[in-house]
């Protein structure tokens, strides 16, 4: 995913409706999950829904794939900080698929994004990076 957005108000405007379509369903998901949904990560268009339990933090994901397609993926990561360390197990549940579909399946895609991401354990993490981490 591109570190922000440097076109017109229009193209925005145009990449970001097809979120602007979900944003009452997946608002609804997040207060029934309770999952904290958040918009637009580095100036992307995007939606995210985020949970923290413990030290297992949950992000089930919707992002801009291709801006002149308009099409979207889904995924699904569960990550872990241990000391400088980050595990995750990541999942992408659709790739590269036309906004529509999205749209249209959205709340069977939600509810196994849920159930895959809550059925992850701090033993299904792999190690994925050092963290750096600033004074």
């Amino acid at each position: 995913m591109p570190n922000g957005f440097h076109g017109s108000r229009e193209e925005w405007a145009r990449m970001e409706m097809p979120f602007l379509k979900i944003d009452a369903q997946l608002a609804e998901f997040a207060l029934e999950s309770g999952f904290s949904l958040t918009k637009n990560y580095h100036g992307w268009p995007e939606r995210s829904l985020v949970s923290t339990e413990g030290n297992l933090h949950r992000l089930i994901q919707i992002y801009l794939e291709n801006e002149e397609k308009l099409t979207l993926n889904l995924w699904i990561c569960v990550s872990e900080d241990r000391g400088n360390e980050r595990f995750w197990k990541k999942h992408t549940l659709r790739k590269d698929v036309p906004a529509k579909e999205i749209e249209n399946d959205l709340s069977t895609l939600l509810k196994e994004a849920l159930e895959i991401a809550r059925s992850w354990t701090s033993g299904d993490l792999k190690f994925a990076t050092k963290i750096k981490r600033h004074p």
